[in-house]
């Protein structure tokens, strides 16, 4: 059976259902994503701005001149700004690579959780499929 062709009872109750996840998925990301107690904004720009810190940082090792260079380099303390603006200092450019690594599997982990409770809100066909996919209302 199509979604078109359910009661359209349930249909309402899916739809309601996939903008309440939706919003959800929203306020998540606009909350910010806490890494060990630094709370970065997760913003689409944010996101991709991140991505290209943590490439920036591999180019730059790898364009360090010699070992004594690139001690240097991993050592020198880095600073990040969380969502509220206030800037962390972090003992090194591990602990940045760390925190922006440690940041994208939690924003995979947020894409992957809110599209699988969306394909089980989309794959629901009774009422208590959908309450099991998605919680009671």
């Amino acid at each position: 059976m199509t979604e078109l062709q359910q009661p359209t009872e349930l249909r309402s109750a899916k739809i309601a259902r996939r903008i309440r996840l939706e919003d959800a998925a929203r306020k998540r990301l606009a909350d910010g994503i806490d890494i060990n107690g630094i709370t970065l904004a997760a913003g689409e720009a944010d996101q991709q701005a991140f991505t290209r810190l943590l490439t920036l940082l591999r180019e730059a090792y790898d364009l360090q001149p010699d070992s004594a260079a690139t001690t240097t380099f991993m050592n020198t303390p880095q600073v990040i700004t969380d969502i509220r603006g206030v800037p962390h200092t972090l003992p090194g450019v591990r602990a940045l690579r760390l925190l922006l690594v440690a940041y994208g599997a939690a924003i995979r982990e947020h894409w992957t959780t809110h599209a699988t409770r969306k394909a089980a809100i989309r794959a629901a066909s009774t009422r208590e499929d959908l309450d099991a996919a998605s919680g009671a209302d």
